[in-house]
């Protein structure tokens, strides 16, 4: 894994913020249209918190839904937000300026082995992640309800 990725957390953490914002005011963010990417705003309840937390995630459209994973740039951590939405609190993405109450499916076997397909037929440098990380990389399908 390249050392530069755990060093800038924090300077991620404040551009995730601003991306936020870029996202629910105007649909897109220039991170965004700079790297071809379709990115919403994940909005979580905390775990232990119990606030809400906002994270732009990249997406692919996905069997009626939206496909999301966690590699967080090949970082050895698992984001937080993989793990709020594993705790199952009231989860809602906003796309293109519309926000979705949404229900939360983590694949497992075959499912898994579709979605991934899915997700490196899009962006083959996410098997990188895999193993910068040293961790697999967890996918979500989220649907709205």
């Amino acid at each position: 894994m390249p050392w530069w990725i755990e060093r800038t957390r924090r300077l991620r953490r404040h551009l995730g913020r601003l991306e936020v914002w870029e996202l629910e005011r105007f649909g897109r963010s220039g991170l965004s249209v700079v790297s071809r990417q379709s990115v919403l705003v994940l909005a979580t309840t905390g775990r232990r918190s119990g606030q809400t937390r906002k994270t732009p995630v990249t997406y692919l459209p996905y069997e009626g839904g939206f496909l999301i994973g966690g590699g967080a740039g090949g970082q050895r951590a698992t984001p937080d937000w993989v793990y709020n939405l594993r705790a199952g609190g009231p989860t809602r993405v906003t796309v293109n300026r519309v926000a979705h109450e949404v229900t939360i499916d983590e694949p497992t076997g075959a499912a898994r082995d579709r979605a991934m397909a899915t997700m490196l037929a899009a962006h083959p440098s996410i098997s990188r992640y895999e193993q910068w990380g040293d961790r697999p990389l967890p996918l979500f399908v989220l649907r709205p309800t």
